[in-house]
């Protein structure tokens, strides 16, 4: 479990852990000297058998980007708050992020209890119970603590007993995909450099290989694996880990970037989620607003555009794209806060805060909002079986990962294996035999099948002698973002659809019947009679005949289905009947004689060398003669005809 504090400033987060843990989590000498928390601390207790992490965040409104940064992936939080200064500024805003970042767990520390008396104690309590009523901590115990009561540290102890309890009872979203967000950089003195962070999901080991996102992106590989100052060879979700970056220095990574598998993660510069503006925002949240997004532990300016509308208003929950200055790296049903240029009274800057709903969302115009917000609602919404669709459906062709669709669906994973096992059992999600790793929507793949057909359908209609489109030309017009194994391998299903069918590179409707051309077979098989032994390439007729290429290619096969011209190379065709001809000059010859030479051949049948070695090759293969040496013997073929 991790534990986190939030609070305002000086109102002694720091000395409750330092009671807690015996550790002092102001580690920079600037810390120590003026006496406040800069910078994330962390430190770690036993209780009831278990380790339970701790991560102490600054109070100073300077520093609540630090705060933010630290309230990612803590499980129950303390909200402190000094007896003698009751709620701050800084303690409503370090409660609504807490809310917006989804921590949903926590209790309240009233601090200083020894500076005040019992009925300011009760005004305190009161004045509480008011501010927090409408929050997560709204039935949430009141822990007295004095520093100067050591005793009082046992309650806060208790309460957190309760908490570990309850945590045990309660289910983590569960993350495929290991990723951790790095709060800390460091270097170590004979170590080199060391980040820190929780790790969210999945799990890393020793020697495993890592890539480092967003921008600048960089490969490593773990040295070294410490959970609070012991090495450990594996760590698994919800866990504080310290990982020692190999061949990297200090000044290669930074605070934001995200640790994970190679190839797992990936960065974009927008993404759509469902945000929801705070109620103390006079004003609201108007369309194109300028904001500092924090999420997990990034930091980057921001634009809102908004999908419904001109103006979300205080309160008011709504769709909208985030599109960011510089690349982030997020995964749907993350959480994030938003925070303005300006204080807003009492409450800091914070204005409002959501869930990523698609991570990787497209940029588009606002005249294509209409059908976005249609495929956001599923997201939005409950029914995970209509977002899966509607993410197989976007993905077209490409299909998605089946690993990934945790990563990009805001459902739990279990949710998700859910509305996966009943597309596939409905048959609205498919798989290709070559790619068992992705799933294909059978609407897309229809809908593109269709609008091949309809391209087939359109140029039989214009070109009603040729044989169809070439293969290539298909996938370079329309599936350009398709690897040619993908290709083909979604090309496989449509031929086994039945609508389309492959003509050797070409393709064509099945009902279509190119109609016989007498005349231009005429003149093909004319060609080849003519050359004799001397075999050509049905392409070096294109400009000849002065006909389409693909008319040329489909009489060449009507004439090779109807056995008139024999393929003996792709690029050597010779006619049938000068064939017949050579078949029995070989009986002939080898009546006489057991042995064939080069120089008989070239007599016999008058060829250079250019069209004789592909020739012979040629006999071989049809055991017309048998290679022996540099001589050919009568082979078991030639009695067998053409």
């Amino acid at each position: 479990m991790i534990l986190g504090t939030a609070g305002h400033i000086d109102h002694g987060k720091t000395s409750l852990v330092r009671a807690l843990t015996g550790i002092n989590t102001d580690r920079l000498k600037e810390e120590q000297e003026r006496g406040i928390t800069i910078e994330l601390g962390f430190a770690h207790f036993e209780l009831d058998g278990e380790r339970i992490g701790v991560v102490d965040v600054p109070g100073h409104e300077r520093f609540v980007r630090h705060m933010v940064a630290g309230a990612a992936g803590i499980d129950v939080v303390m909200m402190i708050i000094a007896a003698d200064e009751g709620v701050m500024p800084q303690t409503r805003e370090h409660l609504e992020i807490c809310q917006l970042m989804g921590v949903r767990r926590g209790f309240v520390v009233l601090t200083k209890t020894d500076l005040v008396d019992e009925d300011w104690l009760m005004l305190v309590e009161d004045e509480l119970r008011a501010e927090l009523s409408s929050s997560f901590l709204g039935e949430s115990p009141i822990i007295p603590f004095s520093a100067m009561q050591p005793q009082s540290t046992e309650l806060v102890r208790a309460q957190l007993l309760l908490e570990l309890q309850a945590f045990r009872q309660r289910k983590r979203r569960q993350e495929l995909l290991p990723r951790l967000p790095i709060d800390r950089v460091f270097s170590m003195k004979g170590f080199g450099t060391v980040v820190t962070g929780t790790l969210l999901g999945g799990s890393l080991k020793l020697g495993d290989e890592l890539e480092l996102v967003p921008e600048p992106r960089a490969k490593t590989r773990i040295r070294k694996l410490s959970v609070h100052g012991e090495d450990v060879e594996r760590v698994g979700p919800g866990t504080r880990v310290a990982i020692n970056l190999q061949g990297l220095s200090k000044d290669e990574v930074h605070r934001g970037q995200l640790v994970s598998l190679p190839g797992q993660l990936r960065e974009s510069l927008c993404f759509d989620a469902e945000l929801t503006v705070l109620e103390h925002v006079e004003n609201g949240l108007a369309d194109r607003a300028s904001v500092l997004l924090h999420t997990l532990t990034q930091y980057l300016p921001a634009r809102v555009v908004l999908l419904e509308g001109e103006l979300l208003l205080p309160g008011e929950t709504g769709l909208v794209q985030l599109r960011c200055e510089s690349p982030c790296t997020v995964l749907a049903g993350d959480r994030f806060v938003l925070r303005g240029f300006e204080k807003l009274g009492k409450h800091g800057q914070t204005v409002a805060g959501g869930r990523v709903l698609d991570p990787l969302a497209p940029r588009f115009r606002r005249k294509y909002y209409a059908h976005h917000l249609s495929r956001l609602r599923a997201f939005a919404g409950n029914d995970a079986e209509a977002a899966l669709a509607f993410r197989a459906k976007d993905a077209g062709v490409r299909g998605v990962e089946r690993d990934r669709l945790s990563a990009l669906l805001p459902f739990s994973t279990e949710a998700v294996q859910r509305a996966l096992q009943v597309l596939e059992k409905r048959a609205e999600l498919l798989s290709l035999d070559d790619f068992p790793a992705l799933r294909f929507s059978a609407v897309a793949l229809a809908e593109r099948g269709q609008a091949l057909c309809d391209e087939l359908a359109a140029h039989h209609q214009s070109a009603p002698l040729e044989l169809g489109l070439s293969k290539e030309l298909i996938r370079s017009r329309h599936f350009s973002e398709l690897e040619p194994r993908l290709f083909e391998s979604v090309l496989g299903h449509w031929l086994r659809e039945g609508a389309i069918r492959r003509n050797g590179e070409f393709l064509h409707l099945s009902s279509f019947m190119p109609p016989r051309d007498d005349e231009l077979d005429a003149k093909l098989l004319a060609a080849f009679e003519s050359a004799g032994l001397a075999g050509f390439a049905v392409e070096s007729l294109d400009k000849v005949l002065r006909r389409e290429p693909s008319a040329i290619k489909a009489s060449a096969k009507r004439l090779f289905d109807a056995g008139k011209l024999i393929r003996a190379k792709p690029d050597f065709v010779l006619a049938q009947s000068a064939l017949l001809v050579l078949h029995q000059q070989l009986l002939a010859h080898f009546e006489q004689e057991s042995e064939l030479n080069m120089a008989q051949l070239k007599d016999l049948t008058g060829l250079t060398r250019k069209h004789l070695i592909p020739l012979v090759e040629y006999l071989d293969r049809r055991a017309w003669t048998r290679r022996q040496g540099d001589l050919r013997l009568r082979g078991t073929g030639l009695g067998l005809g053409v």
